[in-house]
């Protein structure tokens, strides 16, 4: 059941453990300390075409750094150019295992690897987890290639290896 409180130029709605905000004005709004729901949403038309997500401290909602603008999300920047824009570096957290069910376009950073791996089709058009990008390291000391020519290419974690042979 919703219950519905409307104060001056405020419509509160308290929905389970949700509070639902629509303001028309550009300023924090002053709950009292027993409103404490455990998720917020808030619309504010004061600025159009974007919904802020808002925190609770200590009785006073406040903006933070998430924000919906034309259909696109932007954390740390209120004009998302993208589906996704984030402002600021991204953490994955590690696993231990691939993500299930898998689906074509994600990725996860594998722990045991220390590497990215993404869900994408390999050379013969099949998809599977495969290490994304391709950092290559091209071995620079020549005495070390001259002594023990292996490792010279690494890409994608798979190694180039040459041997010398006699003729």
């Amino acid at each position: 059941m919703e219950k519905r409180i409307i104060f001056t130029g405020f419509i509160l709605s308290l929905i389970f453990s949700s509070l639902l905000i629509y303001s028309s004005y550009a300023q924090n709004i002053n709950l009292p300390i027993c409103v404490a729901p455990t998720r917020y949403l808030i619309w504010n038309s004061f600025k159009p075409n974007y919904v802020p997500i808002a925190s609770y401290s200590s009785g006073i909602l406040t903006s933070s750094p998430i924000y919906v603008f034309n259909n696109s999300v932007g954390i740390g920047t209120t004009n998302p150019q993208a589906t996704l824009e984030v402002s600021g570096a991204i953490r994955f957290t590690p696993q231990t295992s691939t993500p299930t069910p898998a689906y074509e376009g994600m990725m996860y950073y594998n722990q045991n690897e220390g590497a990215f791996y993404c869900y994408m089709k390999d050379n013969a058009g099949l998809l599977g987890w495969l290490p994304c990008g391709g950092n290559v390291i091209i071995e620079q000391d020549i005495q070390r290639r001259l002594i023990a020519p292996v490792q010279i290419l690494d890409a994608n974690r798979t190694k180039l290896v040459l041997e010398i042979t006699e003729e």
